[in-house]
């Protein structure tokens, strides 16, 4: 459903913004990453840049979710869910439109009144799913393969937000916090255009129309297409449209030797889905 022209009209306040789906290799790790560690990430990025705040647009400074509740998100793409277990009850209601005592179904947009009746998964079923998820393998890097590239990766700072390790989970490549990408990457309103701005929110009560999380690297080799809404269907073109506080290294990226620039994609190709 990539079109920018779509043909689809919806009700007045109805926006639409499309989302690619995650790969889920490796989730049970990243729900096992301590609160800690994730805060520890971001305090290290700000005192990296004098301090600079997250709301910047250019110094690679990101921050925590931090939901209602108190706690970190780690999931999804503007890391809304703090836990894997949500993250699979939510994506079952959502995606599904299976409801569970996590999460009812989305109202139908032609119905505002309906009422469901029951449960179409238990709490136990919910749990079995996310059992499954849980062990699915981590990605594999093929080490020593690019040793230059991975260099280059660093020097020009895509390890900023890309951060290989994090806390006891090594080969990320995430900091898991939310990064302002640019009015380009905006997300959350209609195709092709940016989303409404609400006059009533207050700054940061939930990610920006820019805000995305850093999506982890590992196994992005086999995980095309990429960005938020799949608009990208290599890496090259991934890393081109980078922008707000990714700019900087997207253009040091665009400013390299065509070697330098194929030595860091050859790396990035190292990082793969587990081995069948």
């Amino acid at each position: 459903m990539r079109n920018c022209a779509t043909p689809f009209r919806f009700p007045p306040g109805i926006h639409i913004s499309e989302r690619n789906t995650p790969a889920l290799f490796g989730a049970k790790l990243i729900d096992e990453i301590s609160e800690r560690d994730i805060i520890a990430n971001e305090r290290k990025e700000r005192l990296n840049y004098g301090l600079a705040p997250s709301d910047n647009e250019t110094a690679p400074v990101g921050r925590a979710h931090r939901l209602a509740d108190g706690r970190i998100g780690r999931f999804g793409w503007k890391a809304q869910t703090a836990s894997l277990s949500e993250f699979v009850q939510a994506a079952c209601a959502n995606e599904l439109g299976l409801s569970n005592p996590g999460h009812p179904q989305p109202t139908p947009l032609g119905k505002p009144d309906y009422k469901q009746v029951g449960m179409d998964l238990t709490l136990d079923q919910c749990n079995q799913l996310t059992a499954f998820v849980a062990s699915l393998p981590r990605p594999r890097e093929l080490e020593s393969m690019a040793p230059h590239g991975k260099k280059v990766f660093a020097d020009i700072g895509c390890a900023n937000c890309h951060t290989p390790n994090l806390g006891s989970v090594d080969g990320i490549y995430s900091d898991l916090l939310l990064h302002r990408m640019g009015q380009p990457l905006q997300g959350g309103g209609s195709y092709g255009q940016p989303p409404p701005e609400d006059p009533n929110s207050k700054p940061h009560d939930g990610p920006l129309a820019d805000e995305w999380r850093t999506p982890p690297l590992w196994g992005v080799a086999d995980s095309a297409p990429y960005l938020h809404d799949g608009r990208a269907s290599t890496l090259q073109d991934a890393i081109k449209l980078h922008g707000g506080q990714a700019a900087r290294s997207a253009h040091r990226f665009a400013s390299l030797p065509a070697s330098d620039q194929a030595q860091l994609i050859a790396f990035l190709k190292t990082l793969r889905a587990p081995q069948q």
